[in-house]
């Protein structure tokens, strides 16, 4: 059985976490793989809240850095950092699903025929 490969935007992790639902997403998917800048807005630009205590401790989510930095910087024109590497490295890994919750992100995932949900 293939390992199916899942993509997330920063607002459905941290949503999760909000409510102390992350477990949500580990019964869902085994692993969650984010770019590094999902990472900075979830953890560094966090602060001390209590979510980011919780996201810290979670062993399901994998950070990648992103290679493809012109598309990147293409899609900064229109997205945010974490929605444009989110979009970017489930381009790069080829994944199954990206979680996204913002209407632009989710329509420019369209043109990358990338499936999606939101959360």
């Amino acid at each position: 059985m293939k390992t199916k490969i899942v993509v997330s935007n920063t607002s459905p992790i941290l949503n999760l976490a909000i409510i102390k639902r992350l477990d949500i997403l580990k019964a869902f998917f085994k692993t969650v793989h984010i770019p590094d800048m999902v990472w900075k807005e979830l953890v560094i630009d966090g602060g001390d809240r209590k979510e980011v205590k919780l996201i810290k401790k979670s062993d399901f989510l994998e950070i990648h850095t992103i290679h493809d930095m012109n598309l990147y910087q293409l899609l900064r024109k229109d997205l945010d950092g974490g929605e444009s590497g989110a979009i970017c490295l489930s381009i790069e890994l080829k994944s199954n699903l990206i979680l996204l919750d913002e209407s632009e992100a989710r329509r420019i995932a369209d043109i990358y025929n990338l499936k999606k949900r939101g959360f």
